[in-house]
């Protein structure tokens, strides 16, 4: 009896070890299962953030990509640039260096260009000298015996003023020195061709231009013989009349239907003043329109080219040959006498030649205008000046 209790206690113990066991085993397997699920979840977290930060870097790597794509567009590009501006810069050298030779050559071409504008310059000074050597009759050796008879027969003086008789010049010229006209085709085989005082004596006269060169020269003297006693000078020229007129203050001289003209007092300027004219102006030719010298008495100073308009303006003619006053600016329609930018036509005066300049109307610069030797001086010194100033900078260039 004891034996089977036993037997049954010791079954019972064994079940209840048993079921301890199996309990442990039971709760182990669970917490080992739930330790499990929680490493599961970490994982399946950390598989997720994997995940995350694969397709964060799958955009960067796409992004990184497109961005390499367009470095790569970009870097063809700049390589582009690079080639043409390699090929700009080798021109601009090519270019340089020929820029160069040129600016050499323009160097020489400026020095050959300069010493032409001194030579020019110089020509024109001699031009200029030798209207000023030829103004007056004073320093002429060759015409001691003409400055005899002006002083003995074309002037009178007395305490008020000094007066000339511009028809005793010609006298002087023509009658009692035997001056004659000589057009230049005959005396120099030239045609427009201005003497000096000295030629024109050794021909014995000259054409128009001539002779109002010589008048001018002799009415200059004259001047200054006034001038010696510090008289105002009148001018007396003659006009048609109907009575006997001497031409000389002895009256030795005299010619028939002519009466004297007294310029007026205030014009004492005078010029030879040249241009187309009607024939009757020149006693040598009896066409309808001629080109002809003149003498111009005007109350306006003749200095520049800006004074030829306004001297014109209040100009007596005198026609040097005769010493007859031919015409009034003033009241001469018929006779044009140009400001500036007009074309030429017509009757028209289109020469000036004072002592010291001569000025012509023509075309300068695209326009007509009045100009003279002293306007070309001034313009070629302009010129000179520049073209050093250029060639200064050419020189510096080439260093």
């Amino acid at each position: 009896m004891e034996t089977g209790q036993e037997v049954s206690l010791l079954i019972l113990v064994l079940l209840v070890l048993v079921c301890g066991a199996l309990g442990y085993y039971t709760f182990s397997l669970s917490q080992e299962l739930s330790f499990k699920d929680i490493r599961l979840e970490n994982k399946n977290a950390e598989i997720a953030q994997l995940k995350t930060d694969i397709a964060g870097r799958d955009s960067q790597i796409a992004a990184l990509k497109a961005s390499a794509v367009s470095l790569s567009t970009e870097l063809d590009t700049l390589q582009g640039q690079v080639a043409t501006l390699a090929a700009d810069n080798q021109a601009v050298l090519d270019e340089n260096q020929a820029l160069d030779a040129r600016m050499l050559d323009l160097n020489e071409q400026i020095d050959a260009t300069i010493e032409d504008l001194q030579g020019y310059e110089a020509s024109i000074a001699e031009s200029m000298q030798w209207f000023q050597e030829n103004s007056d009759l004073a320093g002429a050796p060759d015409y001691a015996k003409f400055r005899v008879g002006i002083r003995s027969s074309c002037i009178e003086k007395d305490e008020v003023s000094c007066r000339i008789k511009l028809a005793c010049i010609n006298l002087v010229n023509q009658y009692l020195e035997e001056f004659s006209y000589k057009p230049d085709a005959v005396s120099t085989d030239k045609d427009d061709y201005l003497l000096d005082l000295a030629a024109i004596h050794d021909n014995q006269g000259g054409d128009c231009e001539d002779f109002s060169l010589l008048f001018s020269a002799e009415l200059a003297y004259a001047e200054g013989y006034c001038a010696a006693d510090g008289l105002p000078v009148r001018y007396q020229a003659y006009v048609s009349g109907t009575q006997r007129y001497y031409v000389d203050w002895t009256e030795k001289w005299y010619m028939e239907g002519a009466a004297p003209y007294w310029i007026p007092e205030d014009h004492g300027e005078h010029a030879i003043v040249c241009g187309t004219f009607p024939g009757s102006f020149d006693p040598n030719n009896e066409g309808s329109a001629v080109g002809h010298c003149l003498i111009g008495f005007s109350s306006e100073e003749l200095r520049s080219s800006d004074d030829v308009y306004p001297f014109l303006q209040e100009a007596y003619l005198v026609e040097p040959q005769l010493g007859a006053l031919v015409a009034e600016l003033a009241t001469e329609p018929a006779i044009r006498f140009h400001r500036g930018t007009e074309v030429p036509k017509g009757y028209l005066i289109y020469m000036v030649i004072t002592g010291k300049d001569l000025y012509v109307y023509d075309e300068l610069d695209g326009r007509y205008q009045w100009f003279g030797y002293e306007d070309y001086r001034e313009r070629i010194a302009g010129l000179r000046a520049e073209m050093e100033s250029i060639a200064g900078q050419v020189y510096v260039r080439t260093i």
